[in-house]
Formats: C-alpha cells, structure tokens, sequence
C-alpha cells in the first residue's frame, strides 16, 4: 500500500461509507489548535455535555493513486470533499485518534464517535466507520521488524521492548 495515501499532519483514517454516496476514503486530522470548553455528544448517551476539549482540524477526502498510462507518470491524486473544518473534541478521546494501532484497539469507541458525525449538503446522511480492511492494511505495511541488537539497544534506553507500530 502507498503510504501517500494515509499520510497526513497527525493521521489519516481509513473510512467507509454508507453506499448511494461518493464514497470518502479518509478522515484526514492535520493539526491541533487551542483548547477550549464545548459541547460535545456524550458516546454512550448521545447526549450534549460540557467537556475541555482540543480544537482538531479536519477534512474529508477520496484518495487515490493514479498508475502511469499513456506516456503520465503516477499520480498521487486528492480530492477534497469536504474542506478544513475545526472539531472541539473531548481531550480525553484525543489520544485515541494519534495512531492507526490506537485505532485499531479502540475501534468500537471510534466508530461511535465517526457515526455522529453530521454533514449538510451534498453530504447530508452520510454516516462513516473505519474502513477495517484498509486499516488492517496500513498497520500491516507499518510493521517494522527489528533486530535483536536493535531490540536489546531498546529495552536498555528505555526499559521496555519497543513498539513497533
């Protein structure tokens, strides 16, 4: 799999959609702004609650990599469907959102929070969830087999055996 195709700022999350629907692909968080007091759904109620929250920017795209044909190079190619918007979410869910492995062991939590996104528009009823397959994917291409010696090295520095996702 083509790293560029979930690359981003913090991460770039593999979705699905429902079908009828030009489909995103990604959930893509580039940054992190201010901290603020917001209402948030609350996951387990659906209800609204005052939560500290981190200012998380966000966009909706469809990515894809375009194969060389008819004398074109290979094109890395992003079509932003719903531009840069600022999410205030709880700072508590934040951390559950850095890494594809994070993803991945809380899945159910984050799937939660995903289906209460709500679009207008084009993209009204839209409702997303973690693309599994592709997500089982990137984690795949992450893994990172060290050596022993590098493994050693590791666990000397820092007490422990690495991660290596």
């Amino acid at each position: 799999m083509d790293n560029r195709l979930y690359e981003a700022g913090i991460i770039a999350i593999p979705v699905r959609s429902m079908e009828g629907f030009f489909s995103p692909n990604y959930l893509v968080f580039d940054s992190i702004g201010g901290k603020t007091i917001a209402q948030s759904p609350n996951l387990e109620t659906g209800e609204m609650q005052i939560y500290e929250c981190l200012n998380m920017r966000y966009r909706l795209v469809y990515r894809e990599i375009l194969q060389a044909s008819n004398g074109k190079a290979e094109e890395f190619e992003e079509r932003i469907l719903l531009s840069t918007q600022t999410l205030d979410t709880p700072v508590d869910l934040v951390p559950l959102f850095f890494t594809h492995k994070r993803i991945e062991q809380n899945l159910l939590v984050i799937n939660k929070a995903l289906s209460l996104f709500e679009f207008r528009g084009i993209l009204e009823g839209l409702t997303l969830s973690v693309d599994e397959v592709i997500l089982s994917e990137i984690l795949n291409e992450n893994r990172k087999e060290l050596s022993e010696d590098e493994k050693e090295e590791i666990a000397k520095k820092y007490g422990s055996e690495p991660n290596t996702y």
